[in-house]
């Protein structure tokens, strides 16, 4: 069950249960969070572990839930009331975009080379800077 199958599931017309899935199993790619599934128990345990880690990657996760669980929100909202419906892919291109350009603002110490997370995200090295010695 996903996040927020309990919510989608009351409103049989809007036909979203595979959706917010989809829009989860496409973001979590981008994250340290490939081994959780998309149930909403299982992604508030590894938050509640790794709240307090100040690690780029993880901080990029917990910025991709907040905005999955936002955008999700928005395109249930949509469905129900203006009768508009976005595709699942398109809903999880809004997420990373979103993430993306929040990832844009932060500069990570330069000891932090992720290369497949940089590469993932597409940051330049220029977001980089110098530690003092």
């Amino acid at each position: 069950m996903t996040p927020f199958n309990n919510c989608f599931n009351r409103h049989k017309k809007t036909n979203f249960a595979n959706t917010d899935s989809s829009v989860w199993n496409n973001v979590r790619t981008m994250t340290n969070m490939e081994h959780v599934n998309g149930d909403l128990s299982d992604i508030m345990s590894w938050m509640e572990l790794n709240v307090s880690l100040k690690k780029p990657d993880n901080v990029i996760s917990r910025l991709v839930v907040a905005a999955a669980s936002y955008f999700v929100w928005q395109e249930r909202n949509n469905r129900l009331f203006t009768q508009r419906q976005r595709t699942a892919a398109v809903v999880a291109q809004e997420v990373i975009t979103t993430v993306r350009m929040r990832i844009m603002t932060l500069k990570f110490k330069r000891r932090f080379e992720n290369g497949s997370l940089m590469e993932k995200w597409k940051i330049p090295r220029s977001n980089l800077e110098m530690e003092p010695d």
